[in-house]
This record gives C-alpha cells, sequence and structure tokens, in this order.
C-alpha cells in the first residue's frame, strides 16, 4: 500500500484494521502524522455531536418565538446569516481536511520503495544473475556486458505498474536498481535524502531508478549500466 491508497482508505474509513493499512501507518512517518490529524477531527467531531439536546428544546422555541415576535427583520437577517456562516465554516474545514491528496512525484516513490525494502540489500541470493538475466529477456532487455556484481533479483510493483527490483554491490555499498517500464520520465531526475541519493533515468521503454549511500558515484553507475545493457 502507498501513502496515496493509505490516505484514501484513511478518509473513508480511519477505524481500518486491514493488514495493508496497519503495515503502512507503522512504516511511514508522514502517514502516520495524517493519520493522527485525522483521527483528532474525528474525536472533535464525536464530541459535538455528544452533546445533549434538552428534551423541553421545542417548547422553549415556540415559547421564545410568540415572546419575540416583535423581533426586528434586521435582527432576524443577523441570526439567520449567522447559522449560514458556521455552517460554511464546519463544511470548509471538513474539506480542508479531507481534500483529496495529490500523488506523490515519481523521486519521492522510488525513495518510499527503496526505504520499504531496505532489508534485501543484505541479502546475497546464489541465482541472483540468472534471474535478473530472465526477468530482463521478459521485458526485452539483454545484458551485453557484465553490469556489476548482482546479489538480489526480483519483480516489483510501483504505483500499478510492474517492475524489476535489483540490488548490486557498489563500491561502498549495495546500490538498488529498479526498472520501471510504465513510468516513462523526459529527462533525468536527480533526489536524495539524508541518508541516500538517486537519479531516475529515461531509458526506450519506461524509467530506470539508481538509488545508493551518498557515497556511491550515481552518474558513474548509470553510465555503466546504460553502457552493458541493451533493449531489443
Amino acid at each position: 500500500m502507498n501513502c496515496l491508497e493509505f490516505r484514501r482508505v484513511c478518509q473513508t474509513d480511519p477505524y481500518s484494521r486491514g493488514k495493508r493499512f496497519q503495515e503502512h501507518l507503522h512504516s511511514c512517518s508522514q502517514c502516520k502524522i495524517y493519520f493522527n490529524d485525522v483521527m483528532h477531527f474525528e474525536r472533535d467531531l464525536n464530541e459535538a455531536f455528544s452533546i445533549p439536546i434538552p428534551e423541553d428544546l421545542e417548547s422553549r422555541i415556540v415559547l421564545r418565538q410568540s415572546i419575540e415576535a416583535d423581533v426586528s427583520s434586521r435582527q432576524r437577517n443577523w441570526l439567520f446569516f449567522a447559522i449560514v456562516a458556521t455552517f460554511v465554516l464546519v463544511v470548509g474545514l471538513t474539506l480542508l481536511i479531507f481534500k483529496p491528496l495529490s500523488e506523490p512525484g515519481l523521486e519521492q516513490i522510488a525513495l518510499d520503495f527503496y526505504n520499504r525494502n531496505n532489508s534485501v540489500l543484505a541479502v546475497s541470493q546464489p541465482t541472483a544473475v540468472e534471474s535478473a538475466r530472465l526477468l530482463l529477456s521478459e521485458n526485452g532487455i539483454t545484458m551485453k556486458n557484465n553490469i556489476g556484481k548482482i546479489v538480489y533479483a526480483n519483480r516489483c510493483y510501483i504505483r500499478e505498474g510492474k517492475g524489476i527490483h535489483l540490488v548490486i554491490a557498489g563500491t561502498n555499498g549495495p546500490v538498488t536498481l529498479v526498472y520501471m517500464p510504465e513510468e516513462s520520465v523526459d529527462k533525468k531526475m536527480l533526489f536524495a535524502n539524508k541518508y541516500s541519493h538517486g537519479i531516475i533515468a529515461p531509458c526506450p521503454r519506461g524509467s530506470i531508478a539508481i538509488i545508493a549511500s551518498p557515497e556511491e558515484d550515481i552518474e558513474k553507475i548509470k553510465s555503466h549500466i546504460f553502457k552493458s545493457i541493451k533493449w531489443v
């Protein structure tokens, strides 16, 4: 479950006990903040609806109307507009809290994928090279030369599209490669945070994201990979 899916569920069913919902809640700090804001609003809303209504409210209203029949039209209009303004304020606040979120950019999606899957960086598959060749071949890609020491290879999903997730040994640590055949970009995109940096580069079909620790030379890795593979 990505951030957009989580927040859609949060808007419609914030009390969901779904496994994917709960896993994302505990793994994404930004979505946890969003969840807490929604729950705070839920509590305020419940408290507002729990205010007891006096049993004799109707008779009080009738009595007051009969006593204040001579109230000027200006006073009545003021009361009416005050009620309307309050209603508009409540609706506006509700829409502000629950307004649909724009989907995060591809750079953030790549970083989120890297953070969610960092456990595989310590994995070493005996058949990773063969698996990588097969996965690339299924996508019309051949390895002309060795792209590096491949230690992990598997299918993955980026947004709603299928992709290929590879991990190769870099100079200073593991390097994550994500081939995204359904995610096209017009030019390369650089991104970084405190613990990693990366690049998304356009290719004949889709794009490739390369993410590693700040010590790795991402441009050099990208150049080597593109020289080592071929689209057929």
